[in-house]
């Protein structure tokens, strides 16, 4: 059965304002590539650049890694001093929400469900789901609860969190992942072992009262001491699109 998922493709490459180098095309990821969002940071730090490529199969790439390999040879990352590194993040679909389409599974939505969508009626009136546009905010959180206390880190998620970060206004969309491999080169990325990635309009909520509302829980605070170690905040900005 296939495992849908994204590669999270990150660039390291000071300074600022340093080429970062062309993504491949999502022919040379997978064949199973839905759609590819093109990241930069916002929050000044590295990895500067991400592209996501959201595939309906992630088992390909996590049995072979010739195709990260390949990236590797075509990426101009200099010696071992310069900086510079590449990784690929292979991550499994847990569960997500879209504003105004509910909360699924896996198992409830179609393929196509698998990658964002925005919550804006396209230019016809259309009600089907729409891709984020370019400016939408993306951030993405790392946590690494204790083996044995994962459960209750999935239950305050899917129980507390994602509904209350539903409330921030402009906020799209959330997506949940399992770290299932990183590809490196370089030692340029830490990772955790989950990750909740939501998008949020250009002009937002983060920062405000409902935002810091949802991180002032009693049962957020116990998922934080539950944790191995401190979350992995990224944020990021898309700068360019496309589905397939």
């Amino acid at each position: 059965m296939p495992t849908p998922g994204v590669v999270m493709r990150m660039l390291t490459a000071p300074p600022a304002n340093e080429n970062t180098g062309t993504a491949p095309s999502p022919a040379t990821i997978s064949a199973g590539v839905e759609a590819v969002y093109h990241l930069s940071a916002t929050d000044n730090l590295q990895p500067a650049a991400s592209t996501m490529y959201f595939l309906s199969d992630i088992e390909p790439i996590l049995n072979d890694s010739s195709l990260f390999d390949e990236d590797v040879s075509n990426t101009s990352l200099g010696s071992e001093t310069s900086g510079r590194g590449l990784a690929w993040l292979v991550l499994s679909y847990i569960t997500g929400r879209d504003d105004g389409y509910g909360r699924f599974a896996p198992s409830q939505v179609p393929p196509t469900s698998f990658f964002p969508h925005g919550h804006n009626k396209d230019t016809n009136g259309s009600n089907e789901p729409q891709l984020p546009p370019v400016g939408t905010v993306v951030v993405a959180n790392g946590s690494s609860p204790r083996a044995d206390k994962e459960d209750d880190y999935h239950a305050w998620y899917e129980e507390e969190h994602a509904g209350r970060l539903a409330k921030v206004p402009g906020w799209q969309l959330n997506r949940r992942y399992r770290l299932e491999k990183k590809y490196e080169q370089g030692n340029c990325v830490e990772t955790a072992k989950f990750y909740g990635i939501n998008f949020y309009d250009e002009s937002n909520g983060l920062g405000g009262e409902v935002w810091k509302e949802s991180t002032l829980t009693p049962w957020t605070s116990r998922i934080r001491q539950q944790a191995e170690k401190p979350n992995i905040r990224r944020t990021w900005q898309i700068v360019a699109r496309c589905n397939i």
